[in-house]
């Protein structure tokens, strides 16, 4: 695998933006977890306190309830307290819900729960006997305990707090720092393939740039999207234009008799070759045109792209060897004289008039 990761640099980067992106999901999903477990702290830190003022406040109902102030109420008393310990009860639940982190921590929760249900077995005791007052000492030491037990859990979800506030600060900015590691590394893929596919071009328009035969590329309208330096020629000095067709460069009927043919080859989808006539500034040229469908990367039919060459030269000569051929046969027929030729190479038997009345 080693190896082929380094014959082929696109596959490398790929699997580097792949791990990239796998390392930016894996720390959202961290940023989240931690997120989360902040929220879930505050609102312990919020229950924790408002306990702490509920008992505080509870307590003072319970014990001037007897003075002459009538805004201290034995009932309101009782009431508080016990919502602050249901308070409390709720707290454990969630701190046991990953809330806390380390041993200690959990310690404290735990004392903090037995000092809640010893009071709490006190307040019941209380409310079963309305005679009893809460202002005793084992009521004062049970609260003072459950007080100073509250505190301190409330202290450590502070600093848990402060903590996961912190966790959560290296865990965004790592998730900062991956996503631009990630960036980058799409980034030099992108910059890799489109550095390759443009080297592959060059290649390509040096191969077609030196090619004496003229090749070209045009949309279904006519209108060139590609031309070498040989197909430029055929415009002479008014010189063939990107996104022109023929009919600028080119006699109408040369211009019409080769949009015909790519007509033909657009429809028929199929390459196909033919000799085509051109006025250029050296006289007339006939060029022997292989041409195709040109197909977009969607499948779709873009054009016709066509590869021509000058074969001029060749038809005179032929035209040459026709002629010969034709002065030759006349010569032959004018003898008074039979004469039978027979073609050792071909197995072929010619004569003229006179052999045959021989």
């Amino acid at each position: 695998m080693t190896s082929s990761l380094r014959r082929d640099p696109g596959s490398a980067l790929l699997l580097t933006a792949w791990i990239s992106l796998a390392i930016c999901l894996g720390l959202a999903g961290l940023h989240y977890y931690e997120m989360h477990r902040l929220k879930r702290a505050e609102r312990l830190v919020h229950d924790v306190a408002r306990v702490k003022d509920d008992l505080a406040l509870g307590f003072l109902h319970v014990t001037l309830s007897g003075s002459d102030e009538r805004a201290w109420r034995r009932e309101q008393g009782i009431s508080l307290l016990s919502q602050a310990l249901r308070d409390s009860e709720r707290s454990f639940a969630d701190a046991r819900n990953d809330v806390l982190g380390s041993s200690l921590e959990q310690h404290a929760f735990s004392a903090f729960r037995e000092s809640s249900q010893h009071f709490g077995a006190l307040l019941k005791a209380a409310e079963a006997n309305p005679e009893s007052r809460l202002s005793g000492v084992d009521v004062r030491l049970a609260l003072a305990d459950l007080m100073r037990r509250a505190q301190s859990a409330d202290g450590m979800l502070r600093q848990e707090r402060s903590n996961l506030k912190a966790d959560m600060s290296k865990a965004f900015v790592a998730l900062l720092g991956g996503s631009v590691l990630l960036l980058l590394g799409l980034c030099v893929l992108l910059y890799r393939k489109e550095r390759e596919r443009a080297s592959s071009l060059l290649v390509l328009n040096a191969i077609a740039q030196s090619s004496t035969d003229a090749i070209y590329a045009k949309d279904t309208a006519g209108r060139y999207l590609f031309f070498n330096q040989a197909a430029a020629g055929f415009a002479g000095e008014r010189r063939l234009k990107l996104s022109e067709s023929d009919r600028q460069s080119l006699r109408d009927e040369e211009a019409g008799a080769i949009a015909a043919n790519d007509a033909q080859i657009m429809a028929g989808r199929v390459n196909r070759s033919y000799e085509e006539l051109v006025s250029t500034p050296a006289g007339p040229r006939t060029y022997l045109s292989t041409k195709g469908p040109l197909w977009d990367a969607r499948g779709q039919l873009s054009g016709v792209f066509g590869i021509s060459r000058d074969i001029t030269e060749r038809k005179h000569a032929e035209r040459l060897v026709e002629e010969s051929r034709a002065k030759l046969e006349s010569v032959i027929e004018s003898l008074q004289e039979g004469l039978i030729i027979v073609d050792c190479e071909t197995d072929s038997v010619h004569w003229n008039r006179s052999a045959l009345t021989m």
